[in-house]
């Protein structure tokens, strides 16, 4: 299982940590869903490395830290676990 997540990637999305609860109805959607919908939604931002594509671990870390913002300003802490393993790949490219 090692050896296929190296060469084609393993990534886990948590929406929030072990001890935490994943708040629901921001803007219809959980924390983390509407960070992942806004960290696509905002491409060039998101690709970090500037090559034109973004990532799985590009959109798990961008999500991560949308989340964070948005539950701090609401005073609801959540901290979403991102676990990359392996291979990183394009999800899509930014125009």
């Amino acid at each position: 299982m090692s050896v296929m997540a190296k060469k084609m990637g393993l990534h886990i999305y948590a929406s929030a940590g072990s001890t935490q609860t994943a708040l629901d109805g921001y803007k219809g959607n959980g924390f983390f869903t509407q960070a992942l919908l806004d960290s696509m939604k905002a491409g060039g931002k998101t690709d970090t490395n500037r090559d034109q594509e973004v990532s799985v671990a590009e959109l798990g870390e961008s999500a991560k830290q949308e989340t964070m913002d948005i539950s701090k300003q609401l005073g609801f802490p959540q901290s979403p676990n991102i676990i990359n393993f392996g291979k990183d790949n394009a999800l899509f490219r930014v125009k």
